[in-house]
């Protein structure tokens, strides 16, 4: 501060004037970004949140970012709001009131922590952060003069205090944005240099851990059981794998000889805090489904007009089904609970069949007689619901179907990491 008087001293009236403003200017600027997330207002449709839920819808609504330590205010912490509508600072106020939980703002980002007593600050000689080895493996004397053996080496970081100046009343573990911390150097200084003597006092943190503000990957995955129901197979229970809003699924969609696997991906997207909207698709193949037709025409013999017969001509003809069927549709998904949540929706579905005669991809009319007509229920896996469009003919042995469905289930989460 004395060198920027000393340099504004030394200036021209006018370029004094100038230098002020500006400097003013800037701290203005940062107050109003700072006064900008304290005074942003958040909506919430029920009264009680979890930690975790109300930090997930603030940072919904706004351009912040908010974590907290889960080993000191554990993620499923019930808030109380008196009201639907609340600052960010109201809310700092009500957390530290209620909850002793104190909110630090920093830019737009907000760290949470459990009201504890602080800790003496310490001032480091040098500009850069340094870690000190409190104890080594060699034997130091001790007060009573033994050679025995001290604890495994503690390496402690001794922060400048602009880090220190960041982090409001840390405990045994603090968060610091990984951007800040990687401006500092970290070094082990010699063992010579940092032993100290049994029972000495130090001002330190005893157990350091630098965490990053953002989600880890790891930290999005989940896993659901999900049954449902749909206008061709009324049970499908199966597991979904889920990551962020992507999710890939398996299942078994049963009904008689159809039963069979079926896979899938899905993206989610929020709407509110109680209902999401899902886009997914799924692909399944048909095993072969064994049909048989009979058949009965009559048929006329003889030379006309004297020696004309008519005789009653019965058959059947054995012949396989088999077919692929891809799903696509949207869904609502409603919460029910902490895990539990019901989803339903409309699908388009799309079919398509191959006619097997003796193991080969065959033409109806190549193993029926003309006489005997081919009538697509005859050769149809499902049945005829509110079909939008098929291609079937007696003279091909491939065609397909497409119609519209729906679906309707629940889902159940066995697993999610940020729980």
């Amino acid at each position: 501060m004395k060198r920027l008087q000393r340099i504004l001293l030394s200036l021209h009236p006018i370029k004094q004037y100038c230098s002020i403003l500006v400097l003013l200017l800037l701290v203005s600027l940062k107050a109003t970004g700072q006064g900008a997330v304290l005074n942003h207002t958040y909506s919430f449709s029920e009264q009680s949140y979890t930690i975790y839920e109300l930090t997930t819808v603030m940072q919904q609504q706004a351009d912040i970012s908010i974590s907290y330590d889960a080993r000191q205010i554990k993620s499923k912490t019930k808030i109380r709001l008196p009201k639907a509508s609340m600052t960010a600072k109201e809310l700092a106020v009500l957390l530290n009131k209620n909850y002793h939980i104190k909110a630090k703002f920093i830019g737009k980002h907000i760290i949470l922590q459990k009201e504890v007593k602080a800790l003496a600050r310490h001032t480091p000689k040098k500009k850069k952060a340094k870690a000190r080895i409190l104890a080594a493996q060699e034997p130091v004397r001790s007060k009573t003069g033994s050679m025995e053996p001290l604890a495994p080496v503690k390496v402690v970081p001794q922060l400048s205090l602009a880090i220190l100046d960041t982090i409001a009343e840390f405990a045994d573990t603090f968060t610091v944005d990984s951007k800040t911390i990687s401006e500092y150097e970290w070094t082990i200084a010699p063992v010579n240099e940092a032993a100290l003597p049994i029972g000495v006092p130090t001002d330190r943190l005893d157990n350091p851990e630098v965490t990053s503000l953002g989600e880890h990957w790891y930290q999005k995955f989940g896993l659901s059981f999900n049954v449902a129901g749909d206008e061709v197979f009324y049970l499908n229970p199966g597991l979904s794998l889920h990551w962020s809003n992507l999710s890939v699924s398996g299942n078994y969609a049963i009904r008689g000889d159809l039963s069979h696997f079926r896979f899938g991906l899905s993206y989610t997207k929020p709407v509110n805090n109680n209902l999401r909207a899902t886009i997914w698709a799924n692909y399944g193949a048909i095993p072969d489904q064994a049909k048989r037709l009979n058949y009965q025409y009559d048929s006329i013999t003889g030379t006309p007009p004297d020696s004309l017969e008519v005789i009653t001509v019965t058959g059947s003809a054995a012949y396989k089904l088999n077919g692929t069927v891809w799903k696509a549709g949207i869904n609502l998904d409603w919460k029910l609970g902490d895990r539990l949540e019901l989803f339903s929706g409309l699908n388009f579905s799309r079919s398509r069949t191959q006619i097997l005669y003796d193991d080969v991809i065959q033409a109806p009319r190549t193993f029926i007689p003309p006489a005997v007509p081919a009538v697509l229920r005859d050769f149809s896996l499902f049945p005829g619901v509110l079909t939008l469009s098929e291609d079937f003919s007696a003279n091909r042995g491939i065609y397909s179907r497409s119609w519209i469905g729906f679906q309707v289930g629940l889902r159940l989460y066995l697993f999610r990491s940020q729980d």
